[in-house]
């Protein structure tokens, strides 16, 4: 019907075309997205410098010194995770598999990253050390797409969200906890909250006792945060934040 219909940026998949009721189709012609840079913005809103080369650049996360970012970055082979250096816009890659590599967050003290990757099927969690050539450690894996968005400032707990094709609640919260109860047995996830709604974008509090995160429970996304750990499973204990819609990450300052 029609070529070089370029794509939605950063979308990996999505056409900008549209089609009216009388089947007139529209379209943006062009080989591809353009792709995006990271760029710094003042409070004031205006554009300072680009970090890096442009690309398709999705989910950025800054390293708790705030000196790099760890940027997930598709290209033909696929999505996997690069890290900037914030002074010198210079860029390492992290991951090599050739399934997608995504979400990357980092450990307090800045020496690895946590992302989720589709090696066995589905979305699992992974660890690598930042500075390091070695391969990487599977830290949980199940029948579930899992999205990690948070790791607590002690080191102890990883937050993520969860879904899969036969899930009948939405996007669940999980909290991983990362030394094994006993040594040598594998880790095991405890369920924060569960609803029919989706919970995502789980963020954790400086000092650990609370998260924050984003439901669509209202027919929009707000901002909600419930106590961690929770006093008891399901949707009770959780205070609204917004009152007008969200449309990014939660976070917590």
């Amino acid at each position: 019907v029609a070529e070089q219909v370029q794509g939605v940026l950063n979308s990996g998949r999505v056409g900008a075309f549209s089609v009216s009721e009388t089947g007139l189709l529209v379209y943006r012609e062009g080989a591809g997205a353009g792709g995006s840079s990271l760029t710094w913005f003042d409070r004031s809103g205006k554009q300072g410098t680009a970090v890096g080369e442009v690309g398709l650049l999705n989910e950025f996360r800054f390293s708790p010194d705030r000196q790099r970012v760890a940027v997930t970055v598709r290209d033909r082979a696929g999505f996997d995770i690069w890290i900037y250096e914030v002074s010198r816009g210079l860029r390492t890659r992290l991951t090599f598999d050739p399934a997608s590599d995504r979400n990357p967050v980092w450990s307090p003290d800045g020496t690895s990253i946590v992302f989720s990757s589709n090696r066995k099927g589905t979305f699992d969690l992974y660890r690598k050390a930042v500075d390091s050539v070695g391969t990487e450690e599977l830290l949980y894996a199940n029948d579930l797409d899992k999205t990690p968005t948070s790791w607590s400032t002690d080191g102890k707990w990883l937050l993520y969200d969860a879904f899969g094709p036969t899930s009948k609640t939405g996007r669940d919260l999980w909290a991983l906890p990362l030394t094994p109860q006993r040594p040598g047995t594998a880790l095991k996830p405890s369920l924060v909250l569960q609803t029919e709604f989706n919970e995502v974008d789980a963020r954790f509090s400086p000092n650990g006792q609370w998260i924050l995160y984003v439901s669509n429970e209202s027919q929009r996304n707000e901002l909600y945060a419930t106590p961690f750990p929770p006093a008891h499973y399901g949707d009770g204990g959780k205070v609204l934040n917004s009152t007008a819609g969200v449309g990014g990450p939660a976070g917590i300052s």
